[in-house]
C-alpha cells in the first residue's frame, strides 16, 4: 500500500510515512505490518469527530451569536424529533434530570443538552447538537451569576409534551429557553474565550 501511495501520489517515501504517522495519531486510520499488513481506515465516533473539529475552531473562533444562531435552529428540531421518536422510559429518564436549568452555561444544562442529542435517531442532528452543546461549555466565557435564563416552565413543558408525542409542543418548549438563555448570555455580557 505504502508504494501505491508513493505512487498515486508521487510523493516521497518519507513523505508518505510521515503523513501516515500523522493520520494514525489522529485516529482515523491504524497500521499493521507483516504480511497483510498497511494501512486500514478506522471508524471515528462521535467524540473523537468532535475534537477534530474542534481544532477548526482553535483558529477561526465562533462568535457567541453565531453559536447561539445555529443551536436556535437545531434544537427545537431535535425536540420535535424526540417527541416522535423516544421511547417513554427514556422520557422518563429526562424527565429525572429536567429540573429547572438555570442557564445554557450551566454544566447541568449543558449535560441535559447532550443527554437531549443522544437520544437523537438521526445521526447528524445528535452529533451536531451535542458538539453544540459542548463548545458552549467549553468556548463561551460567561459571568457566574448569569440570572436565570430558563424560567422556570419549560423543563416541565418540554417533558409534557414528549410525553404527548407533541413535536409542535416540545419544539415551542426549547425555543422559550433558548430565547431566554440567549438575551440573558448576551445581557451578561458573555463572550466566545
Amino acid at each position: 500500500q505504502e508504494a501505491q501511495l508513493i505512487t498515486v501520489l508521487g510523493a516521497s517515501k518519507g513523505t508518505v510515512r510521515e503523513a501516515l504517522r500523522v493520520l494514525e495519531t489522529q485516529g482515523l486510520i491504524r497500521t499493521r505490518t507483516g504480511p497483510g499488513g498497511g494501512a486500514f481506515i478506522t471508524p471515528v465516533d462521535g467524540d473523537h469527530a468532535a475534537l477534530l473539529l474542534a481544532n477548526l475552531f482553535f483558529f477561526e473562533r465562533p462568535e457567541l451569536a453565531d453559536l447561539l444562531q445555529l443551536r436556535r435552529a437545531l434544537m427545537p428540531a431535535l425536540a420535535a424529533a424526540l417527541a416522535q421518536t423516544l421511547e417513554p422510559a427514556d422520557i422518563e429518564a429526562l424527565a429525572g434530570t429536567a429540573a429547572p436549568l438555570a442557564n445554557s452555561k450551566d454544566p447541568e444544562a449543558l449535560a441535559f443538552d447532550e443527554a437531549l442529542a443522544a437520544g437523537a435517531t438521526n445521526p447528524l442532528l445528535r452529533f451536531a447538537c451535542g458538539f453544540l452543546a459542548r463548545m458552549l461549555g467549553e468556548l463561551v466565557d460567561a459571568p457566574a451569576a448569569v440570572p436565570d435564563a430558563a424560567g422556570t416552565g419549560w423543563p416541565e413543558a418540554l417533558i409534557a409534551a414528549l410525553r404527548a408525542r407533541d413535536a409542535e409542543g416540545a419544539a415551542a418548549a426549547i425555543e422559550d429557553r433558548l430565547d431566554r438563555e440567549a438575551a440573558a448570555l448576551t445581557a451578561a455580557g458573555a463572550v466566545v474565550a
